[in-house]
């Protein structure tokens, strides 16, 4: 009897100690994996210690912004944020001194519309925000610009309530364990370790959010040059304003959808007392030739006066101030930057094409929103009201009739670009 209770007992044992054996065999790789995977850190999270030819450059973090960013959010919790698109992303620097100790971030996005910025700000508020800063595009506001592919608003700040959340779960699953990440991770090394260069030319982001200059400057070399930078942006405008017509100040809501979105952006920071800068950025002067070759420069105009009249509306809704609103949309001595039609030549300072300007420019530009040494050229910027858009409006008009094209090889750009004139909005 004594034996057959010692053999089940040997058996039991031998059961428990199979399953131990077993989950160590299932646990152990996967454990190895996910260690490898936050080590490598393609996509910029964890902020792991980067070392030269293994992780230096995180040349596999492009395509990953809308689902990287927000996790790298919820792991550090800044306090400030840059909302807008490529344009924020590429020329707002959030490490900027006044925002040093509060952790800025750059939570914008290459083609971000104002929806995502709106889904972005409903996010962070979860995790007390303080500061924003909204680069607001013309382009965002068009029709058809409207579209959400972020997946975020689900997610919530209280890790045990999100221990059953599928999305939740299934987000850091694809940054730690995918096989597209354990992928990514294996090409950041091998890049690293044998090609330097093209790994540093495919370093997409940086720890703060905003987007490497190194980056920028080479998606330009490797596809022709300025020439062919500034003519796709400027055809990507008469694309997304193909639909636009010459809305008024009754019909601009429906003329403009990405009004809506602005709005709700103004209404949630009055809510939750968020310290709110809004900024209108500045755009190459072959932007404004094109939008004026197009008939549409009266319609930037009006853009900025109903970004003026939301504000204010939207304050007199909260019996608060309104937003300071700033213009940096201006032709100056940097927005008439040449364009060198040789790359190895010359390099431009402030803008990388006709929308997209520098960290130098933005740099300027931050400096003047928060009075450190602010820029005092003629036309950089100014805080708005609508007397101002008018006079800066024809001021830009004045400086452009005037400008020799040819000199700074701007006809080289605008002679051979197709135009959609606009008509009057029909209902």
């Amino acid at each position: 009897m004594n034996f057959l209770k010692n053999n089940n007992k040997l058996k039991k044992n031998s059961i428990q100690n199979y399953l131990s054996y077993l989950a160590c065999f299932l646990v152990f790789p996967i454990f190895i994996i996910s260690a490898f995977t936050v080590f490598i850190d393609p996509y910029f999270i964890f902020n792991t210690r980067r070392i030269k030819n293994i992780n230096k450059w995180k040349s596999t973090s492009q395509m990953t912004t809308r689902s990287s960013k927000p996790l790298r959010f919820i792991l550090h919790k800044p306090k400030k944020i840059i909302l807008g698109s490529s344009t924020a992303e590429v020329g707002i620097d959030p490490s900027y001194k006044n925002w040093k100790n509060g952790k800025g971030y750059n939570f914008s996005f290459g083609g971000g519309t104002l929806s995502e910025a709106q889904s972005v700000l409903e996010f962070a508020i979860k995790y007390g925000i303080e500061e924003v800063i909204l680069i607001t595009d013309f382009i965002r506001f068009f029709p058809e610009q409207d579209q959400n592919n972020l997946n975020i608003l689900k997610i919530n700040n209280n890790l045990k309530s999100n221990f059953g959340n599928s999305q939740f779960l299934l987000n850091w699953l694809n940054v730690i364990f995918s096989p597209k990440v354990i992928r990514d991770s294996l090409v950041t090394l091998i890049l690293n370790n044998t090609n330097t260069e093209l790994a540093k030319s495919r370093h997409f982001i940086q720890s703060n959010g905003s987007r490497d200059t190194f980056y920028q400057l080479s998606v330009v070399s490797n596809n022709g040059g300025y020439k062919y930078a500034f003519k796709r942006g400027l055809n990507r405008l008469q694309i997304y304003s193909d639909n636009l017509c010459d809305f008024d100040h009754f019909s601009y809501k429906k003329r403009l959808p990405g009004v809506i979105y602005y709005s709700n952006i103004l209404e949630l920071a009055h809510e939750n007392n968020i310290n709110l800068r809004i900024v209108i950025p500045p755009m190459h002067a072959t932007a404004h030739l094109s939008l004026i070759k197009s008939n549409k420069y009266s319609l930037y105009q009006k853009w900025k006066e109903i970004l003026l009249k939301e504000n204010l509306q939207i304050a007199s809704k909260f019996n608060n101030s309104s937003f300071p609103l700033y213009d940096f949309g201006l032709i100056n001595k940097y927005s008439m930057e040449e364009i060198p039609l040789n790359l190895d030549r010359k390099k431009m300072v402030w803008f990388t094409d006709a929308f997209h300007f520098s960290k130098f420019y933005g740099d300027k530009i931050m400096d003047f929103i928060f009075m450190e040494n602010p820029e005092s050229i003629n036309n950089f910027g100014y805080k708005v009201n609508l007397n101002l858009i008018k006079l800066n409006s024809n001021s830009n008009l004045d400086i452009l009739k005037k400008l020799n094209l040819k000199k700074k090889n701007f006809s080289v750009i605008l002679d051979k670009l197709k135009t959609n004139r606009i008509d009057n909005c029909t209902n």
